[in-house]
């Protein structure tokens, strides 16, 4: 299984973040799994790009104010993701939204990535 987390993994357009974020959308499933609130959403099949979902990371510039301390977490969530990813459905789009207030060690983020990808696996 490849490990890279390339461009096509990525969410990039302005309308599938929109559709996302949509609270009117019901087609969406949203779930917490702390410290990752997620949101996934079923797109269209022409939307299919890659073997994987597309996903967005990401970090509240209200909790944590320093960019660095940002990048830092979503380097570490990127990278929990990366290596643990599996095969859900190819047209969804997956946001990760860290709700923790502090910065967590990368072994309790890879937990928790763990256990929010097994409920995506078991809901394919």
């Amino acid at each position: 299984m490849d490990q890279s987390f390339g461009k096509l993994e990525r969410i990039c357009s302005k309308q599938t973040i929109d559709s996302l974020f949509d609270r009117t959308s019901k087609a969406k499933i949203d779930f917490l799994v702390f410290p990752y609130k997620v949101i996934i959403q079923t797109k269209d099949a022409e939307a299919i790009k890659g073997l994987f979902p597309e996903v967005l990371i990401s970090v509240s510039k209200k909790r944590f104010k320093r960019a660095v301390d940002r990048n830092l977490i979503k380097r570490r969530i990127k990278e929990t993701y990366r290596l643990n990813k599996v095969e859900v459905k190819q047209s969804t789009a997956i946001a990760f939204i860290y709700v923790a207030k502090e910065i967590l060690p990368f072994t309790d983020l890879e937990k928790a990535m763990i256990k929010v990808l097994a409920r995506l696996k078991a809901d394919k």
